[in-house]
């Protein structure tokens, strides 16, 4: 039987729980000019000069990038572009976390919510078909990358060591990447990968809240992430012996909700229904659980959910 404080809630939440994600903020825009002023430094004769301008661009952070990228599409001097390039490549990525217990210290310390992302793959994007799909679709896009370096502590959770994943996934590969086409990455439909691609939302003490399955192309992963943080803050405001409760109410209610919705939709659109409809009422269920135990039994048992 639900409390009174959390019916109380209810009222307020739900128009909250039912909405689409929050509008993630934007990224920090730097002066073009500046940008370009800096980038012909990268090509100055003296050596601190183009140190200088090198530290300068990085600082600017991820909002540079797509003024970065008309730089190198304008072909510079080899220096300069190599420079550009590795500028790029550390500013446009997620610095995923490896070991989880460093992770979670670092987020009691932060106060940042844990985003785990589990799977049959590697944080460099080899790996499974989804894992590729992920990280070609999805984990690159700049609004996404600004929001979950912003407000979570990212961790990457492999679910096969590398030897594994050479030999046991892909057998008589010396690549793991090799056996998948542009097209093949490019044509991945949202929703699949669902046994080897999941993402879990933790407080900052190491619970988990939410959690996610199969492959999400950007713009749908970047809702659900935005959702997940807006959860666990309407969450917090209650007293603290009612939080869990407040939660597996509000994800059970949008569990049912998706369901009711399911029932005007055919096709992809009610499959995915489904999918998330499953998802929230799963995700109540974890409401608590330790981040730790739950990727022992996902190493252990590849059908989690199933």
């Amino acid at each position: 039987m639900r409390s009174p404080l959390v019916w109380g809630l209810t009222l307020s939440i739900a128009v909250l729980a039912f909405a689409p994600g929050l509008r993630a903020e934007e990224m920090p825009q730097p002066d073009a000019g500046q940008v370009r002023a800096l980038v012909r430094q990268l090509d100055d004769q003296r050596f601190p000069i183009r140190q200088e301008a090198d530290r300068r661009l990085r600082e600017l952070g991820i909002g540079a990038v797509p003024l970065l990228r008309q730089e190198l599409a304008r072909r510079p001097a080899l220096e300069v572009y190599r420079r550009l390039e590795a500028i790029v490549e550390e500013l446009a990525r997620i610095e995923w976390r490896h070991d989880l217990k460093e992770a979670l210290e670092e987020a009691k310390r932060t106060g940042k919510p844990l985003l785990v992302l589990s799977s049959l793959g590697r944080s460099n994007g080899t790996g499974s078909l989804a894992t590729q799909a992920m990280a070609a679709r999805t984990l690159s896009d700049l609004k996404l990358i600004h929001f979950i370096s912003q407000h979570y502590v990212p961790v990457w959770h492999q679910q096969l060591d590398d030897a594994s994943l050479e030999f046991d996934l892909f057998p008589g590969l010396q690549d793991a990447d090799s056996n998948y086409t542009p097209e093949q990455i490019g044509q991945y439909e949202e929703g699949r990968g669902v046994r080897n691609l999941r993402t879990f939302f933790c407080t900052p003490e190491g619970t988990v809240f939410r959690c996610l399955e199969g492959f999400a192309s950007a713009a749908p992963y970047l809702a659900q992430v935005q959702e997940a943080r807006q959860l666990l803050g309407e969450a917090r405001s209650a007293p603290a012996g009612q939080r869990s409760e407040l939660l597996r109410t509000i994800l059970s209610l949008r569990g049912e909700e998706l369901t009711r919705q399911r029932q005007g939709l055919a096709g992809q659109e009610a499959a995915l229904a489904d999918l998330h409809a499953r998802l929230l009422m799963a995700s109540a269920t974890l409401v608590d659980q330790p981040i730790e135990s739950i990727l022992e039994r996902v190493i252990r048992d590849n059908h989690f959910f199933g």
